[in-house]
């Protein structure tokens, strides 16, 4: 499966990527001056089995720790949903700390 992200604001419309690194790039220039938070997760795609999806999020950095005790009570900040093959948990985090390191937001 590609890289591909379900956007919070049309979860139906999915958009592919080329790469991993091209996704991370882009969640982190969603907002500047937040820092991307991710949660994993499983969903379905078009009603078929249930498959390991990631869940991205644009915090304040101020709220690092509110996020962690209670993710639900973030859903403005909600991104979307991260599909990239069998373990997307451990390919997105490696995107974005390769696109943090090549500068972030200059990816």
């Amino acid at each position: 499966m590609p890289a591909v992200l379900h956007p919070a604001h049309d979860v139906r419309t999915p958009v592919p990527f080329v790469s991993l690194d091209a996704l991370a790039a882009h969640l982190i220039r969603q907002r500047p001056g937040r820092e991307v938070q991710i949660s994993e997760g499983q969903a379905s795609v078009d009603g078929g089995p249930l498959v390991p999806v990631v869940n991205a999020w644009a915090i304040r950095p101020r709220d690092g720790r509110a996020f962690h005790n209670d993710p639900e009570g973030f859903a403005d900040d909600w991104l979307g949903l991260v599909f990239a093959g069998a373990d997307p948990w451990r390919a997105l985090t490696a995107a974005l700390k390769r696109v943090r390191s090549a500068g972030g937001l200059a990816a």
